[in-house]
């Protein structure tokens, strides 16, 4: 009996401590697809493509028709099981924040008198690529205006979580019920801090343009978003390695904890050092870096109709390796931006 009971135990200890990621996935998309009709679950799911191609890799954050099932297709059940698999791969901050971008897009529509159904808060997509826990890598995305969350799993191996894409516009609300709300501001303020902070000497290094560029660096259509540049973490004081540790924590924390914990433990084993501004953090090979746009000034972070982008990419991330992470910060006031970015 006491050996049954020990047995027990160690079992209970094995499963409390197992990283169970992929698990909690596959169980939150085959309970959303085994809701679906024949019809809903046609759109919402597609093949899995391990080569750079296809719609898997065909991500983007801007207002569009998209491929998968959208939440104002679901019935208010199925959306609650959609809204449990998100759950799966943010952080309750990151979800938090999800849910706050999505009640933006009604706050767009009284502002830009927007015709009906370009500024939807229900037009957020859900797609499954191949068989969710099947021994075959799979994956899945949900994406709409602002928003592009993606998930990798291959094998036993912690899942990718990247691209993942938070956008706020308007960065801070001017006026109504939610007036003074900035969904991103926690980035946005790290990021400035940090370049405002730097000498005139680092800057040489860290300013990569002398304008801001019309949207973040690390567009989808980026060929290369992982390349080192700017200003080495070696490179800056020790207060501003603790400022760019907490940039790092803000973007990598909003996605589920247990892997973002995982992942900033590889960073730490490689060391800090060859991180640089603009920002780059590789998990396999680190080279973490923050890149500025242009020095943030004082009237910009006081402007109310700014837009604020923020994401995280990871080379590797057709095949579900996570090997580097990418993370920007883009606002734009009155059609100028400042811009942080930690890679």
């Amino acid at each position: 009996m006491k050996l049954a009971a020990a047995a027990v135990l160690l079992a209970l200890a094995s499963s409390a401590f197992a990283h169970d990621a992929n698990v909690d996935m596959a169980k939150a998309a085959n309970a959303f697809l085994a809701s679906l009709t024949p019809e809903q679950k046609s759109q919402a799911t597609l093949p899995f493509e391990s080569e750079a191609k296809g719609e898997r890799v065909n991500w983007h954050y801007v207002p569009r028709e998209r491929k998968g099932l959208a939440l104002k297709d679901m019935t208010e059940p199925q959306r609650a099981l959609a809204k449990a698999l998100l759950k799966t791969g943010l952080s309750d901050d990151g979800f938090a924040k999800a849910e706050a971008i999505q009640s933006l897009e009604e706050i767009l529509r009284v502002m830009e008198k927007a015709a009906a159904g370009h500024r939807d808060p229900e037009k957020y997509y859900v797609s499954v690529f191949g068989t969710p826990g099947g021994k075959d890598p799979w994956a899945w995305r949900w994406e709409g205006h602002h928003q592009s969350f993606n998930y990798t799993s291959v094998d036993d191996a912690a899942p990718s979580m990247t691209p993942s894409f938070f956008g706020s516009n308007p960065g801070e609300v001017g006026d109504g019920d939610s007036k003074g709300l900035r969904v991103l501001g926690a980035e946005e303020d790290l990021g400035r801090a940090l370049v405002k902070s730097l000498t005139a000497e680092q800057r040489q290094t860290a300013v990569i343009l002398t304008e801001a560029p019309n949207d973040i660096l690390n567009s989808p259509r980026r060929p290369d978003p992982t390349r080192p540049e700017g200003l080495a973490a070696a490179e800056m004081s020790a207060g501003q390695q603790v400022a760019l540790v907490k940039i790092i924590k803000e973007y990598l924390f909003r996605c589920r904890t247990d892997v973002a914990a995982e992942e900033f433990a590889k960073i730490e084993k490689a060391g800090l050092g060859t991180c640089t501004l603009p920002g780059r953090v590789a998990s396999s090979a680190v080279n973490p870096t923050i890149t500025a746009c242009r020095t943030p000034s004082s009237s910009s972070s006081t402007t109310t109709r700014r837009t604020t982008r923020t994401m995280s990419t990871a080379s590797g991330a057709s095949s579900g390796a996570t090997s580097a992470l990418t993370c920007c910060c883009s606002t734009s006031a009155k059609g100028t931006r400042s811009s942080a970015w930690v890679r």
